[in-house]
């Protein structure tokens, strides 16, 4: 069978027939992607001749030809000879050694393609055996005495320096010659299990050393038959590790000779393989996501068979070789540290940068470093000194970050002026609504670099020059506001944007802010805790005098289209306004009387509400503590005061101090006034002193809503009354548990003491503080409320108890009638009905029924019950759907607090009407007084 060892001039006895395939494994060297190709190719038919002259050399032979005479006659005339299609680097290294000159002038009988010649100059290159001008290095020049490829030329070398050459003779001498590991076929899984007790998981090279141990070992221990045979047994080429062995004793000889010194300790696995790294720099590789490895200018490759990084294959490996057949493998592998590529390419790598930016805590201008080699990255985002890359930008960004917005862990005087002077400034720009309009950046970037030499560019060099020039003279960074405001610019007047707001009698402070969308953007009035009920929202809303105009232009503008086409130019109609009226008393009825005197027809104050102006124009309060912390801020003045409601009290409280007293069981308070004046936060407050209930006493307070004083001092003053009136209630608290039809009603309600307590608090409310009675606010008024209601007391009592048992009797009946309602009753109208009965009877329904409602609820909740039986028999679907529509506007909060007892008095006037109404009431009547309901509701 013909192969290319027939293509020689061996003559073989004997050999009377050829069978030639005209086929050939030819060893191609690719300049583009640098690796070694190995295709299958037809022959040249120089080589067929060959081939054919191998048979029948001593007597008549045969020559059988797998191809047709067209196809022998349309091949090459002759194989390209060898420096056609190899590397030829180790070819121009001599040369350039041994002063030939260049190789592209040499007068070759076939001269190389002139990219091969550019392939090798810039292998020499990444060796380092040539510099950028390609001349010849002392590295160069060292590699050229050895006797092996310039790529294991350069590992040598690389070895002394991490203190590895032992083992990289080893290694060497090893990638001189064919592997030694052999795979026949049908027996590869047997080879592979004999080769893996040398393996190691993350290095072919490793492996190789571990085979050169036991092979050193296997020479000094047994004969040399032994030692081929253990050759065939591990699967290994006895010729070739003879050859391994000569070839690196070889090598240590010539390293001995250039006085190299080999290592005696074994050397670690990271020194070993960046010893290995530059000579390989080709064959580097990174995991892709599709399992091969993305290798040096694009190339792919995968991991050869039999080695077991391919079980767990690392992210970055590099290869001895790469080897094209049917696809690209790499042979001899390890897995590598992008970091050790990167030091060995050093001279290759390119850097490049991004995102320049100054960094406080390093106190430099770092910027993100990318750095690739042959396309690959090796590092990305990490962040490095920008001032040794462009020191003229990143001195620009320490100017502007470090020093001028004082973005720096530096302590320096002119810093805080600097800043005070900026803040001022921005201070005036936000009331102008303008960013810019006063402060000049770059006048004051370029009066900080007059001050600072153009070599500083970081905090270190900036701190050392600092030192170095330090005299006791005025500092020449520190700037005024002439030196960095606008040419031109003119300041915005205190009349126009003030620095306070007079509430209570006290400036407020008002702070101005330019960020929309910030929380506080426009202007902020700052209020102690103790005056947040003080400012007049109405009042107020006329915000600040400088933007009063845009804020009525705004108004204006978001009225309906008829109205806003008799009030154009809007910002003529608002300059107007404000000429002609004061800003006094509330700014929406003043607004729309006016606009309504304008157009000639009515502006509802509604509508001007209604229009959604930008926040900047409304003022945003922020309500602070004694020390100074914010408990909250917003620009709905109401809403921030229910939400501080309790803190609020607390700070009454606190206002009222020597007036506060607790623990009251008789009236021991003298005269309470109307109302009284507290110095607190700097203010005059007005309070409202009050009696408020604590369960078993009462405590003297005072409030900063008098009709909340009021509300707290009745129910005060009523729990003195029974604290008074205790006897007497005390019989009725007795006969009301006495009464065993009330337990019985009670057994589903609750306990006898919450309804007890319930009723005697109305008893005395009627007995002692009829309607149009005023409250006590002295001693004798209290004693002659007490000795009215005395005689009373027990009966009225007794009669609201009854009141109690009629309504908890009705209660339990509409409960069983609500439970019996079938199956089919509509869900929607059922649940409301329940929500009814709970609101007309539910845990506090005495306390919570007012006067003159609770003598009614009897009869309410008849009329319920008469609804829930037209509900059982389905009648009447239109007027319940009706009722429905009106529960679901007061639970959404519409109306007031009389609707919920008009809404029962006209269930009764739907359902009942042979009970009677305590007052006309009627769908009409409702909507003339609430509006309209909403589209007809659905179940």
């Amino acid at each position: 069978l013909a192969t290319n060892v027939a293509e020689t001039s061996i003559t073989v006895p004997g050999i009377r027939a050829v069978v030639d395939s005209g086929l050939a494994r030819i060893a191609r060297y690719s300049p583009r992607s640098k690796i070694l190709r190995l295709p299958v190719e037809p022959v040249s038919r120089a080589s067929a001749d060959q081939r054919m002259g191998r048979c029948g050399r001593v007597g008549p032979g045969v020559c059988v030809r797998l191809y047709d005479e067209a196809g022998f006659e349309a091949r090459e005339a002759f194989t390209p000879p060898e420096i056609l299609r190899t590397n030829l680097a180790r070819v121009i290294l001599q040369m350039e050694v041994l002063g030939l000159g260049r190789i592209d002038r040499f007068p070759f009988v076939d001269p190389p393609d002139t990219r091969y010649v550019n392939d090798g100059y810039r292998l020499l290159r990444e060796l380092q055996a040539v510099d950028e001008e390609q001349r010849l290095t002392e590295t160069g020049r060292t590699m050229a005495r050895l006797p092996v490829d310039p790529t294991l030329a350069r590992m040598l070398i690389e070895a002394r320096r991490f203190g590895c050459l032992s083992e990289l003779l080893t290694l060497v001498a090893l990638l001189s010659i064919q592997d030694p590991r052999e795979r026949p076929a049908g027996q590869q899984a047997e080879a592979d299990e004999r080769h893996r007790a040398f393996a190691d998981p993350k290095s072919d090279f490793v492996a190789m050393l571990n085979l050169w141990q036991a092979w050193r070992e296997v020479r000094r221990s047994r004969s040399g038959n032994q030692a081929r045979r253990w050759c065939r047994e591990q699967f290994l080429s006895a010729l070739r590790m003879y050859e391994w062995e000569e070839l690196r004793g070889q090598l240590a000889q010539l390293a001995g000779e250039l006085g190299w010194r080999q290592n005696d300790a074994p050397a670690g696995y990271e020194a070993l393989h960046r010893a290995l790294l530059p000579g390989l720099l080709g064959g580097i590789g990174e995991r892709s996501e599709r399992g091969d490895f993305l290798g040096a200018r694009g190339l792919r490759f995968a991991l050869a068979p039999g080695t077991p990084l391919r079980d767990r294959p690392p992210r970055w490996v590099m290869a001895a070789q790469l080897v094209e057949t049917r696809r690209v493998w790499a042979r001899q592998v390890a897995a590598v540290e992008p970091g050790w590529i990167e030091a060995a390419a050093a001279h290759l790598v390119r850097r490049s940068y991004d995102e320049p930016a100054w960094s406080a805590e390093r106190g430099m201008v770092a910027a993100r470093e990318t750095v690739t080699l042959y396309g690959l990255t090796l590092s990305a985002g990490r962040r490095v000194s920008y001032g040794r890359i462009d020191p003229a930008a990143a001195r620009r960004v320490f100017l502007r970050e470090g020093l001028l917005l004082g973005r720096c862990r530096l302590r320096a005087g002119f810093l805080a002026h600097n800043r005070r002077v900026r803040a001022e400034l921005e201070q005036l720009e936000a009331r102008l609504r303008r960013p810019g309009a006063l402060f000049d950046e770059e006048r004051a970037l370029e009066f900080l670099a007059a001050g600072v030499p153009e070599s500083v560019h970081d905090l270190r060099g900036f701190e050392r020059w600092r030192k170095e020039n330090r005299d006791g003279q005025r500092d020449p960074l520190r700037f005024s506001i002439e030196d960095v405001l606008v040419p031109g610019a003119e300041r915005p007047d205190s009349r126009d944007f003030p620095a306070g707001l007079a509430v209570a009698g006290r400036e407020l402070p008002l702070r101005y802010r330019l960020e929309p969308g910030a929380p506080d953007d426009g202007a902020t009035l700052e209020l102690p805790l103790p005056l947040l009920a003080a400012p007049d929202a109405e009042q107020l809303a006329w915000g600040v005098p400088g933007w009063r105009q845009e804020l009525v232009t705004e108004l204006i503008r978001g009225l309906p289209k008829p109205l806003r086409r008799r009030l154009v130019p809007a910002p003529a109609t608002a300059e107007a306004f404000l000429t002609e009226v004061a800003a006094a008393g509330p700014l929406y009825p003043t607004l729309a009387a006016w606009l309504g005197r304008r157009a000639g027809e009515p502006v509802p104050e509604e509508q001007l509400r209604a229009v959604g102006l930008p926040d900047w124009l409304r003022l945003n309060y922020r309500v602070l503590a004694d020390d100074g912390r914010a408990l909250g801020e917003g620009r709905d003045l109401a809403a921030l005061r229910a939400s501080l409601a309790d803190e609020f009290r607390r700070s009454q409280r606190a206002a009222a101090g020597s007036l506060a007293q607790t623990g009251l069981r008789c009236w021991e308070v003298g005269t309470l006034a109307d109302s009284i004046d507290v110095a607190q936060a700097g203010a005059t407050l007005r309070m409202y002193p009050a009696l408020e209930d604590r369960g078993d006493s009462v405590a003297l307070t005072a409030f900063a809503d008098e009709a909340e004083a009021r509300r707290r001092h009745r129910a005060g003053v009523r729990r003195l009354l029974a604290i008074a009136l205790a006897d007497p209630l005390k019989h009725a608290r007795r006969a009301m548990a006495a009464d065993r039809e009330l337990a019985l009603l009670l057994q589903s309600w609750g306990p006898l003491e919450s309804l007890a307590g319930q009723v005697c608090d109305r008893a005395v409310e009627r007995a002692c503080l009829p309607d149009g009675t005023p409250l006590p606010r002295d001693a004798s008024a209290f004693e002659a409320a007490a000795e009215t209601g005395r005689p009373e007391i027990y009966d009225t009592a007794m009669g609201v108890c009854a009141i109690a048992k009629a309504a908890l009797s009705a209660a339990r009946d509409l409960q069983r009638a609500l439970a019996a309602l079938p199956a089919g009753a509509d869900t929607a109208l059922a649940e409301d009905c329940r929500r009814q009965l709970q609101r007309l009877a539910g845990p506090d329904f005495v306390a919570a029924t007012p006067d003159p409602w609770l003598d009614q609820l009897p009869r309410l909740l008849a009329g319920l019950q008469a609804r829930v039986e037209r509900l059982r028999t389905g009648r009447q679907a239109r007027e319940q759907q009706e009722l429905l529509r009106w529960h679901r506007r007061l639970e959404a909060g519409e109306g007031d607090a009389e609707l919920r007892w008009l809404l029962a008095e006209y269930c009764v006037s739907l359902f009942a009407q042979q009970l009677g109404t305590s007052q006309p009431v009627s769908a009409q009547r409702l909507e003339r007084r609430y509006g309209a309901p909403a589209a007809r509701a659905g179940r």
